[in-house]
């Protein structure tokens, strides 16, 4: 089975220059937190979301939808794959366009 792999960003509500300083001076936590979830992600089954609010406070989290991976039959290398594809997110990777490249937006579930 074929499945998507998401980035999810969330600003809040900022003025432009105020918003251009917090991305400009944001910096990463030294670790990323990694959430299983059990909920319909309309296909995806992990994401990356990262925030920034109004004081320039940088916020980032991983979620894997263990229900999801679950019932599409996915094996520990399966899981493995997802959170170092989120995880490529989380150190700034954007999504490749080489299907065996590991930040491809999609993945085959193998039960592996």
């Amino acid at each position: 089975m074929l499945v998507t792999l998401e980035t999810t960003y969330r600003v809040a509500k900022l003025s432009i220059a105020t918003l251009l300083l917090a991305m400009a001076t944001a910096m990463p936590a030294d670790a990323t937190p990694i959430y299983n979830t059990c909920y319909e992600l309309g296909g995806s089954v992990g994401y990356y979301e990262w925030a920034v609010d109004e004081h320039g406070n940088f916020t980032d989290a991983i979620y894997l939808d263990n229900c999801a991976l679950d019932d599409l039959g996915a094996g520990p290398s399966d899981y493995e794959q997802v959170l170092e594809h989120e995880q490529g997110h989380a150190q700034g990777l954007s999504h490749s366009s080489a299907p065996s490249d590991t930040m491809y937006p999609e993945m085959l579930i193998t039960g592996y």
